[in-house]
């Protein structure tokens, strides 16, 4: 539990010294964080019982849902982060349907659902598709779509002690974790601020933020998605 102690004392510590962005800037950051963490508590308990009724009639939905669209096209849309025409396309078909199309899988719906071919050593059954997106990715169409960022147009470096000559594996996270901390700023064209914690080292990976954005930061026009992880990490010699 370092890593989550060291986070919090991180963040208080910037909250009281940083002036870019403001505290109420950093204020409606935390905020939006605590509603999206609440939002995935809601998806999680109830994905279970959606998901199930999604797989039975995902044929009929997939049709229904798509008139006028096609799954590449929301897909295309979904990396372009237009999420306001998507809601739009699919609930003119029916909000119903929308409804029930949050809880299933964008990618692939009547094929693997998006799931690894190394999962669940390759079994595409009711089973795997329920512990993949109703257990582990539990309503994921929507999360995907309401926990991003829009383009970054400014970054603001607080922490970065990052080593790119050592780097951990976890199952999940994959293997380019470099080790050290890493804590930025970042605002978007609506002129809203979001942050990346990131704590990888020999014993544990942590990070909670806005993913997406450590490669390219300035002009990524799939923003960053909010996600948090804390994993046991493995040496990468």
């Amino acid at each position: 539990m370092n890593e989550i102690k060291l986070f919090f004392s991180t963040l208080k510590s910037d909250y009281k010294s940083s002036t870019i962005p403001t505290k109420k800037e950093k204020r409606n950051c935390y905020y939006g964080i605590i509603g999206n963490m609440f939002r995935s508590l809601y998806s999680s308990i109830s994905a279970p019982f959606i998901y199930p009724i999604w797989y039975m009639f995902r044929e009929q939905i997939t049709t229904e849902i798509y008139k006028d669209t096609s799954i590449r096209e929301i897909q295309n849309l979904m990396e372009q982060n237009k999420t306001n025409l998507i809601k739009s396309k699919l609930k003119s078909n029916s909000k119903f349907l929308y409804w029930l199309w949050t809880y299933g899988d964008i990618d692939d719906p009547l094929g693997r659902g998006g799931m690894l071919l190394t999962y669940c050593n390759g079994d595409n059954t009711f089973w795997t598709r329920f512990k993949w997106s109703a257990l582990r990715n539990p309503r994921f169409n929507i999360n995907y779509m309401e926990f991003r960022t829009s383009l970054i147009t400014d970054v603001v470096t607080i922490i970065d002690k990052r080593n790119f000559g050592i780097r951990y594996y976890s199952q999940g996270l994959g293997a380019w974790n470099y080790d050290g901390i890493y804590f930025k700023w970042m605002k978007d064209d609506k002129q809203k601020w979001y942050f990346i914690y990131e704590n990888n080292n020999m014993n544990n990976l942590f990070y909670l933020g806005y993913t997406g954005l450590l490669l390219q930061d300035i002009g990524n026009p799939g923003g960053g998605r909010f996600e948090t992880a804390y994993r046991k990490s493995t040496l990468i010699i």
